[in-house]
């Protein structure tokens, strides 16, 4: 275990895992200068717990945590992320490795899982995202539980190239453009007692053949349509779920979409 340490780098990676257990305890890393190639810490096998650590890059575009292998489980509690730069990801999870994070604030900052990886969000705060909050493609999945998402400067949370998103009690609110995007034939999103609400754009905008369904939801207050579903294969089914007090229409469906 590690504990209790502060280290800063100016390029390249601080910590490279490739096996075993590793613990980080109250650790702060950070990077100051751009590294877009390179993590901050890089996990590639194993398993690595991270607990009450704060992880920042103060410039550029960085990634500050990549969970890079199907052997890879990173556990992340009560750690910060935050990004005082452009365009960073403050975690991805990719080849099938598989990140968790509870009881964690991202600020300006995103998660991205790709390439079949799995992240697990549970009592996690993410604020003023540079870009979208969260993003699944590549067969990636998000399972998301009693989570915040607040004042993303683009969507709030966009699945797309068979990605696949689950929500459960979670928040989406203020999104600077579209608050829950999902497109593509094979992406799915299944979203249960959760509020999309205050977006300046769309509320919720399904096409290209996605799959979404909302059950016992909010989409309220939207300055634009609160339901989306365009395009022939897609289908949004609405069970139990109040659209309601959006600026322009409340549910709008086309070009062959289909609603239940």
């Amino acid at each position: 275990a590690i504990r209790e340490t502060e280290i800063c780098c100016k390029t390249g990676e601080i910590f490279e895992i490739s096996k075993g257990n590793v613990i980080f305890v109250g650790l702060f890393l950070s990077k100051v200068i751009n590294s877009p190639t390179s993590s901050t810490l890089t996990c590639r096998g194993g398993n690595v717990v991270l607990q009450g650590c704060t992880l920042t890059s103060s410039s550029g575009c960085s990634i500050l945590c990549a969970v890079e292998s199907i052997d890879c489980n990173v556990t992340c509690s009560d750690c910060q992320f935050v990004n005082g730069g452009n365009g960073q990801l403050a975690l991805v999870a990719k080849d099938g490795a598989v990140a968790t994070l509870d009881s964690c604030q991202l600020v300006g900052s995103t998660l991205y899982a790709t390439s079949g990886g799995l992240i697990h969000i549970d009592a996690t705060q993410l604020v003023e995202s540079v870009n979208d909050s969260i993003i699944v493609d590549c067969d990636g999945v998000v399972k998301a539980r009693n989570s915040k998402v607040i004042g993303s400067l683009q969507n709030g949370i966009t699945v797309t190239k068979r990605g696949m998103l689950t929500m459960y009690k979670c928040l989406v609110i203020r999104s600077q453009k579209i608050g829950l995007l999902c497109a593509g034939s094979c992406s799915t999103i299944h979203v249960t007692e959760s509020i999309i609400r205050e977006g300046w754009s769309n509320g919720v905008h399904i096409f290209d053949g996605a799959q979404a369904e909302f059950e016992q939801c909010g989409v309220l207050i939207n300055k634009g349509t609160g339901c989306l579903a365009r395009g022939a294969g897609v289908t949004l089914r609405l069970v139990d779920t109040m659209v309601s007090s959006n600026v322009h229409d409340g549910l709008v469906v086309e070009d062959g979409a289909s609603v239940d």
